[in-house]
């Protein structure tokens, strides 16, 4: 039965993840931000691990170092779609962003 769910787990997803590391700044809301790290992304969404749980269906908002090498910051804009703890102590947890229209990002540059 867990081999199954699982299959049908990745056939919801629309694209391929691939690994991704390194820091992302995450808001959401007006009153929720802090630091996270990537775990994988794909042009649909990512998922990131933080250090608090995050409401599915909140909108958020990621800033990360571009990705092309410019040293510009991308910013990405979606929702939470859904968030788990990692592990037993309750202060790790993983979360997953759906991009709005396609990818919804925007390039800061920096000086």
């Amino acid at each position: 039965m867990q081999s199954q769910t699982k299959i049908f787990q990745i056939d919801q997803r629309r694209a391929v993840r691939k690994p991704r590391s390194g820091a992302v700044i995450y808001a959401s809301g007006g009153d929720v931000s802090g630091l996270a790290t990537w775990c994988d992304e794909s042009a649909g969404g990512a998922s990131i691990r933080l250090g608090r749980y995050l409401r599915p269906g909140r909108p958020v908002v990621l800033r990360y170092q571009s990705s092309v090498g410019d040293n510009g910051t991308e910013e990405s804009q979606g929702r939470v779609v859904w968030c788990r703890p990692l592990g037993g102590d309750g202060c790790t947890f993983a979360a997953g962003v759906e991009f709005h229209n396609d990818r919804g990002h925007r390039r800061w540059w920096s000086n």
